[in-house]
């Protein structure tokens, strides 16, 4: 009786990540605050637009050691042929640089131990499953899903914050 349930709760589990592997792969990308940024790059090389983006990044580059109170951990949530990921990836590069601040990638396609990470996330902070979609960024208790005009100079503010202490 017992090997009975534990199978039944291993396929039901298995039809759960399988059925959210397949919600993830048909779901359609928002852009943040569903502005449009004009085409997409279809590889991870740096645009013109990408490139001056990174000149952005100076509020975390001007940061002292003085400055910081605390290392930040950042979480990445992307899919491989995602073109939003893709737009993204040199922001996420960047600030991955910064000796102060950590940054741990999930690659969601076709990985079920991410998924599930990501699940907890989402969670976590409240997001449904309708709202839920890549690329998506956790830190603290901030957390961005999509991608789009303004998204990188926000989380720059808000990691900003988050190693000043003021946050």
């Amino acid at each position: 009786m017992l090997d009975r349930v534990a199978r039944r709760d291993v396929v039901i589990t298995f039809v759960v990540v399988i059925g959210f592997i397949v919600f993830l792969s048909f779901f359609p990308f928002k852009r943040f605050e569903s502005q449009d940024r004009g085409n997409e790059s279809s590889d991870l090389n740096l645009t013109e637009e990408n490139e001056s983006n990174l000149s952005n990044v100076s509020g975390l580059s001007a940061l002292s050691k003085g400055d910081v109170e605390e290392n930040v951990t950042v979480y990445w949530f992307w899919s491989e042929g995602c073109p939003l990921c893709k737009e993204y990836k040199p922001f996420i590069d960047e600030i991955d640089n910064e000796s102060f601040i950590d940054v741990e990638r999930f690659q969601l396609k076709g990985n079920k131990t991410n998924i599930v990470i990501f699940q907890q996330f989402l969670k976590y902070h409240n997001v449904s499953a309708s709202d839920a979609g890549v690329p998506s960024t956790f830190a603290g208790e901030g957390y961005w899903i999509g991608y789009g005009e303004g998204l990188e100079s926000d989380v720059e503010e808000f990691l900003v914050d988050c190693v000043t202490g003021e946050s």
